[in-house]
Parts: structure tokens; sequence; C-alpha cells
């Protein structure tokens, strides 16, 4: 099962470059439509999602700390090009994350991923650190590259299949 997962993370990291291949760096703080959740926002948010998992099972993010402050859960994404890294920046940190991710996910030792989740606030919903791993690999990821399939569309940008 482990490996069908790493295929759907690949899959999701190969996604992700061509919806934001054709967006200039200019382009990727836009909030066109209303659409609050662009894509040096989403871009930023799945780099640091992949430190997340890695620091729960036990290793160190690869972020700068300061990327906490601008694509953390709770943050607002804002228009500004200028508060942001630029696009070449955010595409190397998803990429490097999700390697990193995806190599300590596929040796993650059973006992590890099967213990009960430290965090209690999330804990109804992820019982286990492996719930909550599998959980960012998969559906977080891909729920947030839809997001970015709707920036594209409320930017003019036709569909990348």
């Amino acid at each position: 099962m482990k490996s069908n997962i790493l295929n759907t993370y690949k899959f999701n990291l190969v996604y992700a470059g061509k919806l934001v291949e054709d967006i200039s760096d200019e382009r990727m703080c836009e909030q066109p439509g209303g659409v609050p959740n662009h894509p040096a926002w989403v871009l930023g948010h799945l780099a640091i999602s992949c430190d997340f998992g890695a620091r729960q099972i036990g290793s160190q993010g690869l972020c700068a700390n300061h990327w906490g402050d601008l694509f953390s859960r709770g943050s607002s994404p804002v228009a500004d090009r200028t508060k942001y890294p630029g696009k070449v920046a955010l595409l190397k940190a998803l990429e490097d994350g999700h390697h990193y991710l995806d190599a300590l996910y596929d040796k993650v030792d059973d006992a590890v991923a099967s213990s009960e989740l430290p965090m209690k606030e999330m804990r109804a919903m992820f019982p286990t650190v492996g719930d909550l791993i599998v959980f960012i690999l998969t559906s977080h990821e891909s729920a947030h590259l839809g997001q970015l399939s709707a920036w594209r569309r409320a930017a003019g940008l036709g569909s990348v299949f």
C-alpha cells in the first residue's frame, strides 16, 4: 500500500508543476475572481507541509523558518508579489520537500507510523502519525492542487490536461 500512496504523491508533484508551468512569476500572487489562495501561497504551503510531515516522523524540515509565517494554516495570502519567494524558489522547495518526505515515509518504521498522534487537537481526525502523514501525502495536497486548478480558471487559463 505504501507504494500506491507514494505513486500518488509523485503524480501530485508532476501535476503541481503543470499547473504553474505557464504562469509567469509576476502573476503568481494574483487573486482573480476573489480566489484567495494564489499559486505562490499554495506552492509555499505545500512545501511547508512537507516539513510538517517530516517533523511528525522525527526529522527536520527543509524550508526557511520564516516560511511558516507566510504559508502556514491560518495565514492570509496577499497580492503583494514582493512578500513571497519567486516561482523557481517555490517549485524547488516543493520538489525538495517532496523527495525528502517521500524518502522518509518510504522508510518510516511501523512503530512510528502506528504511534498515537501527539497533537491532541488533531487526534480525532488522525489518530496515528501514519494517518496524518497519509493525509498530507494525498488528500491535503490534492485539495490545494484543486485550488490551483480553480485559480487557473479564474485567471483565464485553461486546463492542463
